[in-house]
């Protein structure tokens, strides 16, 4: 961007993330949970409590509140998320930040264990590596420990995270795993069967690489761990490889390489120093672990079984013993000699003489599908496997037998839920810090979160997102903006808003109403924050790609897809019920006012619900049903979400996911599943009772409890469906299609108060219609197109004769074609709140403003153009640009008569994923039309996303003390959903 653009300063703004949401991708080993030094634990937790926590392994360590308190800014649970590091906090419940700077999907993440590095006072710096494509990424976080001078502002509870790359390794192949070792090796599998290890050069601070394990098959597991002796001095370095092969190759490395300060040769290691076999099918999961004075590996493999291996040091002399007894014996061959699989592997150094002996301590049955991954617990031998039979198991030794293990928990999804609710399993599970949480992903991308509150491990609620491009977000209509919808290409429409059910506890706290209030471990929804964007609602799942919605309601919205249908929906009475109650504060007020059918609610004389601001004399059409439904459900191959009346919920309960009983017992095991979803919080989501414990939904509940129930299809377009568009008034919805050539690119209007009927279909384009926007006082609809063309529209009315209604209608009329306005695909579009200008954002990097005509201004010829009074060179192409609607400048007057320059801000998002904000400047106070639009603010590159933006939205946040803010909602390809704080800067 031209520097002369950011030398206004006066009233510069600001923006900070508030709220991320991304999905973690469909990897094994993509995510991994910070951990101490081991010497640290045995520092922090009493000696007599740590050394029973050594020899009881059934027991589960809780850390004090002052335990966690000093450590909690660094419990921090890392995950891959398309091309992003995530970082999440348990106590936040949130994503703090994400990291980037990978160019394709990341594929593994892993924290360096050494202890973090104290930058400053309050700042602590992390080493985390990740690898995806053909880059290797060293990372450096600095985190900032939160203040605590007032406990109840969230501002002072945030943890504050900065990053920085120190290095980035190109390799020739594409690296699938990682493994570290401290902070001094890496060590990274390729799609061709190449272990790469990396050593720090101390003189250059910088990992190079110096040995390379070749293979002939991939590699689909590693881990790294130091084999020390009883003083803790390191002997060698073991380095375990699974393979696809079954076997489990072992290297050994001489302790010499520790500290070294110089890499000379790159050395080629084609043979291992031992082959562990067993497994029946691919290994995908190893992971070293020291425990007293003897070492574990463990392996999980798609064979459904674990295999825990102890390695013990030895002498040379006590080793040669063993043989010689064991020959002893009996004259038997080789083969039998290992009949307790027990192997011997000399060290790498000779002069020291020793040998690691290697058994076969166990084998963990338990899985009924592939297992994805291995976690040892912190401090104790509690190992943690996650599988995709949806479950996460927690085994550990039993005391008075030797060599059994004992599947102490069981966590996840049992039962049915198989096709459209099916999670699919787990592909990645990890301890915590303390070893008090467990979180896991899910085959969808998904997060599952358990904490132990003493006597069992207890779901909770975590964060959520979507695993594909998100193509578009809508806010409700109202001007507080209550709650909002995404749409993706991962099939979903998910609802979020700002929850507030932790900010109720803490009143029902400060009323001393000790006897009703919950203990804060029996709560299924924890979080530091006191308001939280949650997602409330999964109101879509269906089989095509989404690409487009827009709200025509309060409570009703229009969804496109790659098909040919427009489909409607309608939120049911258990939405909005639960609205009202996780969002107490706007939520209540917004369900009484604008919800159909409920108080503060009027019928018409036609039937159909009315707000209260038609109510007050306001032209503000509101559209629904006099009696919602209960909830929906999706049949068995089906595309329609389903209604479901209260009495009904059989309905909810698929007889295929009981096709292991027989026919006559299936009656029976719906009535009982019935009775045990009732017996359940899941009923929460489905009655119309009120809670005053309720909490956000959990994934399950989610995908079966929340969707919204489809009101009407519309039928017309030829193509798939790639934009929707409803005006101000919510009286036209104007949609369009994927398009080739000018029949297929017209746009469609179809009347919403006369049942949605086809009012007219507009040509003029002649490939596809990207975006239409209507302009706040509706007497204008502007389109642009992937043809470089742009089009203004003028309102007209249509009598009856013209639309075969008993109700008046209008349409839009073509009035000005601005061909070639640009030299590449137009993508956005967007009116100032006073409707005198709009804007247009292209791929050619250029933002134009144009001056909009005057309704009393008369044109010959639909060719002549509009005028340009300003274009904007930006350094990417421009994807997406956003205008304050004239609703929110005057809903909340006092905020935008503070800084008038502010009722012409403007979003601008970039195909790179940069954010910046424009304001508009009056050049001459004697004309008022006269305005040029000046940057403000540019996002910072670490908080900006990372590929293109999709769709922003202006709201303001009411509810902090009262304090107005502005906030900035926006979407984009890279799978992520953002709100922005917009601040002055002081």
């Amino acid at each position: 961007m031209p520097e002369e653009m950011m030398q206004d300063q006066q009233q510069t703004m600001r923006m900070k993330s508030k709220f991320i949401s991304v999905g973690a991708n469909r990897i094994a080993g993509c995510s991994d949970w910070y951990q101490l030094e081991s010497n640290i634990y045995e520092k922090e937790i009493p000696n007599n409590e740590f050394n029973l926590l050594l020899e009881e392994n059934n027991k589960t360590f809780i850390p004090s509140e002052e335990l966690t308190s000093k450590y909690k800014h660094l419990d921090l649970f890392a995950y891959g998320a398309n091309r992003f590091i995530s970082i999440y906090s348990p106590y936040l419940n949130k994503v703090l930040c994400t990291l980037r700077g990978h160019s394709e999907k990341v594929n593994s993440i892993q924290f360096m264990k050494i202890g973090a590095k104290q930058e400053s006072n309050n700042v602590e710096s992390l080493g985390l590596v990740s690898c995806g494509g053909n880059e290797i990424k060293i990372w450096k976080l600095n985190i900032t420990k939160p203040s605590c001078t007032t406990s109840d502002s969230n501002s002072n509870k945030n943890i504050e995270i900065t990053y920085e790359i120190i290095q980035t390794i190109k390799t020739k192949q594409i690296n699938t795993r990682i493994a570290i070792l401290k902070d001094y090796l890496i060590g990274s599998s390729d799609m061709e069967g190449n272990v790469s290890l990396y050593l720090k050069n101390i003189k250059k601070n910088s990992f190079e690489l110096f040995k390379i394990l070749k293979n002939k098959k991939q590699m689909e597991a590693i881990s790294i761990c130091e084999l020390t002796n009883n003083e803790n001095v390191v002997k060698d370095i073991i380095i375990a490889c699974g393979c696809v092969d079954f076997n489990i190759y072992l290297y050994l490395l001489p302790n010499t390489i520790i500290n070294n300060e110089e890499i000379t040769t790159v050395e080629t290691i084609n043979r291992s120093n031992l082959i562990l076999k067993g497994h029946e099918d691919w290994i995908r999961a190893l992971t070293f672990k020291k425990f007293k004075d003897s070492f574990y590996l463990a392996s999980g493999s798609q064979d459904n079984r674990i295999r825990i291996w102890k390695i013990n040091l030895m002498s040379t002399i006590e080793v040669e013993n063993i043989k010689k007894e064991k020959e002893e014996l009996a004259n038997i061959n080789d083969e039998l000699l290992n009949i307790y699989n027990t192997f011997y592997m000399p060290s790498s150094i000779d002069s020291l003489n020793i040998t690691y002996q290697i058994t076969l301590d166990t084998i963990l049955t338990g899985h009924e599908d592939w297992i994805h991954s291995l976690d040892w617990h912190p401090f104790q031998l509690k190992l943690l496997s996650s599988s995709m039979d949806r479950t996460l198991m927690i085994w550990s030794p039993l005391k008075q037998m030797k060599g059994v293990w004992n599947n102490e928990y069981r966590m996840g999804e049992f039962g049915g839920l198989s096709g459209l609710f099916g999670q699919m399993g787990y592909f990645n599970g990890n301890f915590s810090m303390f070893g008090n949480f467990c979180m896991s992903t899910s085959f969808h991308g998904s997060f599952h979160l358990w904490k132990f509150n003493g006597n069992e491990w207890k779901p909770k609620v975590s964060i959520t997102g979507h695993v594909q491009p998100v193509m578009d977000l809508d806010l409700e209509p109202s001007p507080n903006g209550v709650y909002f919808l995404t749409t993706s290409l991962d099939q979903t429409t998910r609802c979020w808003t700002c929850i507030d059910v932790i900010n109720n506890r803490e009143e029902k706290k400060k009323k001393n109403e000790q006897e009703e209030v919950k203990k804060e471990e029996e709560y299924n929804f924890e979080s530091e924050e006191l308001f939280s964007i949650k997602e409330i609602a999964r109101t879509q799942i269906h089989g095509y790609d989404l690409n487009c919605l827009s709200f025509y309601d309060y409570y009703s919205y229009i969804s496109g897809a790659d098909e040919k249908v427009v489909r409607i929906f309608d939120a049911p009475q258990s939405f909005l019920n639960n609205l009202g109650q996780l969002n107490s504060t706007l939520g209540k007020d917004h369900v009484l006012k604008y919800g159909g059918g409920v108080n503060g609610s009027v019928n018409d004389n036609n039937g159909m619900v009315v707000g209260k601001e038609e109510e007050e004399g306001k032209s503000v059409t509101t559209v629904g049903k006099k009696e919602r439904v209960m909830a929906a459900t999706v049949p068995a191959l089906g595309l329609t979400n389903k209604s479901i009346r209260e009495g009904e919920e059989r309905e909810m309960i698929t007889t295929h996911e009981f096709e292991y009983q027989q026919e006559e017992e299936e009656e029976e095991s719906i009535d009982d599943a019935l009775a045990q979803l009732n017996n359940t919080s899941s009923s929460m989501y489905l009655n119309n009772s009120n809670n005053e414990n309720i909490y956000p939904p959990f994934e399950t509940q989610l995908l079966q409890f929340t969707l919204w129930p489809e009101y009407l299809k519309l039928y017309g377009h030829v193509n798939e469906l790639y934009c929707t568009s409803v005006n101000f008034n919510r009286e036209i919805l104007a949609t369009s299609c994927k398009a080739k050539n000018p029949s297929l690119a017209q746009i469609k209007l179809w009347n919403i108060k006369n049942d949605f009927k086809l009012i007219d279909s507009l040509p003029g384009h002649h490939l596809t219609v990207s975006r239409i926007q209507f302009s706040n006082n509706d007497e204008w609809m502007c389109s642009v197109s992937k043809d470089r063309c742009m089009i203004l529209y003028r309102k007209k009315l249509l009598l009856e004769s013209d639309n075969n209604s008993s109700k008046s209608s209008y349409s839009y009329v073509p009035l000005l074609y601005q061909n070639q306005c640009h030299e590449r695909i137009i993508w956005d579009v967007s009116f100032t709140f006073d409707d005198k200008f709009i804007a247009t954002g292209s791929r050619d990097h250029f933002i134009k403003i144009f001056k909009v005509p005057g309704l009393d201004e008369r044109f010959e010829k639909h060719e002549q153009q509009l005028e340009c009074i300003q274009s904007i060179d930006m350094k990417q192409p421009v994807t997406s640009i956003h205008f304050v609607s004239l609703q929110l400048v005057k809903e909340f007057k006092e905020y935008f008569n503070e800084s008038v320059e502010l009722n012409y801000l403007l979003a601008v998002g970039l195909e790179d994923g940069s954010i910046y904000l424009f304001k508009g400047v009056k050049n001459d106070s004697n004309d008022s039309t006269v305005i040029t639009w000046k940057c403000i603010c540019e996002l910072n590159k670490n908080e900006c996303h990372d590929a293109a933006i999709r769709r922003f939205k202006f709201r303001m946040n009411s509810l902090n003390g009262g304090n107005q803010s502005l906030e900035l909602l926006s979407c984009s390809l890279d799978h992520s959903v953002r709100c922005f704080d917009i601040f002055q800067q002081q």
